[in-house]
């Protein structure tokens, strides 16, 4: 889902890398809104899906409770889905469109947690809570969160991890110790990634804000040039190199088009 940068669309300025960090990230935020919505847009839907499928999962492993966890995945799944849209259609801005994705993957995460505990399949369930981490890495490498965003979701989905540990028997000691672990190493693992993706994006973003300013100084300086070169100092009027030239192309245009000649000596009347 990630994106390195879209073509730049905001005027850039002169010397981007002396400005204030502050407008460029309102460049960046700019520049990024629209790619953004879209982005979690289409990353949601994919996710509902992914998450009703493994439906499939819950009746497999789960039987007893399988009613009320695909009860739960389906009800959260439209309810997100249907916010998502009226989020869409109010024309929101990407910031609290990415807000209510990342609730919706954290309310996704805590429905189907609460409901498949209830199950009587504690052994089965001890090793099925492992895919908790799915969500957690959707949260940091699917979607194009800010890290702020999305490391504040991770840590939610941990603290529901946990939570969730904590209900097994005492006895599971080593079971919670590995599971703990496997879970905070792909919290840090995830986030870090997540951490350099985004700094990533904002890098290309600026060289290529840099390489537009650059690009606009020199068409200036090229405008400049050839200005300077079709008049005459003296004077300020157009010189004898301009005159030829539009001379030229009016001839040019007139076997093309077979226009009459008049307008072609009218149009000589530019230069006075």
């Amino acid at each position: 889902m990630h994106k390195v940068t879209d073509p730049i669309d905001v005027d850039a300025p002169r010397d981007p890398r002396a400005q204030p960090a502050a407008v460029l990230q309102a460049l960046y935020q700019e520049h990024s809104e629209e790619s953004r919505k879209h982005t979690t847009r289409q990353g949601l839907w994919i996710a509902v899906l992914v998450y009703l499928l493994f439906s499939i999962s819950d009746i497999l492993l789960i039987a007893d409770v399988a009613r009320h966890t695909v009860a739960a995945r389906f009800a959260i799944s439209a309810i997100m889905l249907l916010a998502l849209e009226l989020q869409i259609r109010l024309r929101q801005d990407a910031d609290a469109i990415d807000r209510t994705a990342a609730l919706a993957l954290i309310l996704a995460y805590a429905g189907w947690l609460t409901t498949a505990l209830m199950t009587s399949q504690t052994a089965v369930m001890s090793y099925y809570m492992v895919f908790g981490a799915i969500f957690m890495m959707s949260i940091n490498l699917f979607f194009n969160f800010p890290f702020r965003l999305s490391l504040m979701a991770s840590t939610v989905i941990v603290l529901l991890f946990f939570a969730a540990l904590l209900s097994f028997p005492q006895e599971e000691q080593v079971y919670k110790l590995t599971f703990g672990i496997f879970c905070l190493s792909c919290f840090i693992f995830t986030s870090y990634v997540n951490w350099k993706l985004n700094h990533e994006r904002y890098n290309v973003f600026l060289n290529a804000l840099v390489a537009k300013a650059r690009q606009e100084e020199a068409a200036e300086r090229g405008e400049a040039l050839l200005r300077l070169s079709n008049t005459d100092p003296l004077t300020g009027l157009a010189n004898r190199r301009a005159i030829d030239e539009t001379l030229r192309s009016l001839w040019a245009e007139w076997r093309q088009n077979g226009q009459p000649f008049a307008v072609v000596l009218v149009d000589v009347d530019f230069f006075k």
